[in-house]
């Protein structure tokens, strides 16, 4: 169950990290 947990919050974090460089990208390209 913990390695369970450790992959879903790794995950998490390089899920929201790959969100904010598609709208960091996104924002640039607007501007």
């Amino acid at each position: 169950e913990l390695k369970v947990q450790e992959l879903v919050e790794g995950f998490d974090q390089e899920t929201s990290a790959v969100v904010m460089a598609r709208l960091a990208s996104l924002k640039m390209e607007v501007e």
